[in-house]
């Protein structure tokens, strides 16, 4: 009996502990573009398949899509499935930079 109670407080504390978890945005990550368009991507080079951790909110979400992006060496990300605008998967991008006009 008191094994089964040792037991189900180590389980209640580790759901506890992983509900108070920060995604924490990987460097270069908030430069990633993100688009549901695939014309967007037509010019560039894909470099991975997606499939982001289920995620309880939609910041976090959005973090981690980010983060698996630039973890692939991609600059851009396209959202192929999504809920409620959060990304459920997709496939980053290396796509060329945006040229800048000579006036601006």
């Amino acid at each position: 009996m008191l094994r089964m109670c040792g037991s189900l407080l180590a389980i209640a504390c580790s759901v506890a502990v992983t509900g108070c978890v920060t995604t924490v945005s990987a460097p270069g990550a908030s430069r990633v573009r993100l688009t549901k368009d695939p014309g967007e991507v037509a010019g560039c080079t894909a470099v991975g398949n997606i499939q982001p951790f289920p995620q309880s909110s939609a910041s976090a979400a959005m973090i981690q899509f980010r983060n698996r992006v630039v973890g692939f060496g991609g600059n851009t990300g396209l959202i192929t499935r999504y809920v409620l605008d959060d990304p459920i998967e997709g496939i980053a991008y290396r796509c060329p930079a945006e040229k800048k006009s000579a006036g601006g």
